[in-house]
């Protein structure tokens, strides 16, 4: 029995060893010698992008990516916009350094816009950079003109988008009135405004 006893008091010590020892590295850092990792190095101040129009949100958040490393801001992932009109996702990582999201970006009412086509044409990224890069849309309050079903009103979105280089329709939903698409690069996204009733949508 007492060879028992001071086996388990000897086990017990050396477990209360291991806990000194862990709470110590923990307050004074890793021993000397070992490999610590380098501190994250955040992105200079003038490299962070600068934030959308007012209404409008991102994410990730624009505290989040001024936190990021310039590696980091070179490859956001799943970075979307949005505001009550709609919202932009991109499909693939994008390149936020140095860009002022409130001069590119633009969502109204029915349409979705990323480089305006006159005010950003000398100096507008080719496709497949910064974020000129593929992207999901979604447009809200998309209701269908008095007297028009919502199907027809799908059949009609889809034929304009799917005609329009770059423009992939993906959905409708006649119930909430959000249309989806996928688009190839940026211009000025949206429905055929020439054969649409431009007067405010019906109640």
């Amino acid at each position: 029995m007492k060879g028992t006893k001071d086996a388990r008091l000897q086990k017990e010590e050396e477990e209360k060893a291991k806990e000194e020892q862990r709470a110590k590295e923990a307050a004074n850092g890793p021993p000397s010698g070992s490999s610590a990792p380098a501190p994250k190095q955040i992105a200079p101040l003038d490299r962070v992008p600068k934030g959308p129009k007012n209404g409008y949100a991102v994410s990730p958040s624009m505290v989040e990516l001024s936190r990021m490393s310039l590696d980091e801001l070179l490859k956001v992932e799943e970075f979307e916009i949005s505001n009550e009109f709609g919202s932009i996702t991109f499909l693939e990582p994008v390149d936020l350094t140095d860009l002022d999201l409130a001069d590119l970006v633009t969502i109204v009412w029915r349409s979705a816009e990323v480089y305006d086509d006159d005010k950003h044409k000398d100096y507008k990224h080719p496709v497949g950079e910064k974020i000129n890069r593929p992207a999901l849309i979604k447009l809200r309050d998309m209701k269908p003109k008095k007297n028009q079903t919502s199907s027809d009103y799908e059949e009609r979105l889809k034929s304009h988008i799917d005609a329009t280089d770059g423009g992939h329709h993906m959905s409708y939903d006649g119930e909430k009135f959000t249309w989806e698409f996928r688009v190839d690069h940026f211009t000025k996204w949206g429905p055929d405004e020439e054969s649409e009733d431009e007067d405010a949508p019906m109640d």
